[in-house]
């Protein structure tokens, strides 16, 4: 009987659930006017003297050097008396 229960409680749920989707959705109607949003502020203009006052304390900004191209390590070839190589890379 319990299992009986909870197979048919999930169908009547989502059941439910549709149904109540389907009402907020049939609440809402299409031809009424928007609602008008209040305009948004404009920004504060700077006045000259504010723009001199508020001027970067370090000065202009660096412009970086193009740095060097990449070269990768060479690999050092070492190979053992039993004629394996060995390919010794350096993490620096």
């Amino acid at each position: 009987m319990r299992f009986l229960r909870s197979t048919l409680a999930l169908p009547i749920v989502a059941m439910v659930a549709m149904v109540s989707s389907g009402l907020a959705v049939a609440a809402c109607d299409p031809m009424a006017a928007p609602v008008a949003r209040p305009a948004l502020p404009l920004a504060p203009t700077a006045s000259p003297s504010a723009t001199v006052a508020s001027s970067d304390p370090l000065g202009e900004r660096p412009i970086p050097a193009r740095p060097d191209a990449y070269t990768p390590p060479v690999p050092k070839l070492v190979t053992t008396k039993s004629g394996l190589t060995v390919w010794h890379v350096p993490k620096h």
